[in-house]
């Protein structure tokens, strides 16, 4: 049931390929080699545009998370954007705060500690 219209695939064996090139006009053939180069000419700019937006994408990732995400891979840092609680921060604001909250508990402790073992001793 194939239509009769379609056009069949190439063979990928050279020799019956071979001997199709040579059935072909010498203007099909300069065709079809112009079209080639055309085609992987923009295949090597579409891959060098993708190498350029993937480095963009790193600096920014990298600006947004700080110089110790520098060490991350870029598989590291895709995943660090898809962390929920890394939404809209950085890592390292998010442990800064933590920890400011524990040092301030720890103060408090302390300073309380301080204050009862005055009291005790006066």
């Amino acid at each position: 049931m194939s239509n009769p219209d379609s056009i069949a695939p190439l063979p990928l064996d050279p020799e019956p390929l071979g001997e199709l090139m040579e059935k072909l006009p010498a203007r099909v053939i300069e065709q079809l080699t112009h079209n080639w180069q055309k085609q992987t000419e923009a295949l090597a700019r579409s891959e060098k545009e993708n190498r350029l937006l993937r480095e963009l994408l790193r600096l920014m990732r990298v600006e947004k998370y700080g110089p110790a995400s520098e060490r991350l891979s870029d598989n590291q840092l895709e995943l660090l954007e898809q962390e929920p609680g890394q939404r809209g921060g950085s890592p390292g604001r998010e442990r800064t705060r933590s920890t400011t909250a524990a040092t301030e508990r720890i103060q408090r402790k302390a300073g309380a500690a301080e204050l009862t073992g005055r009291a005790a001793a006066g």
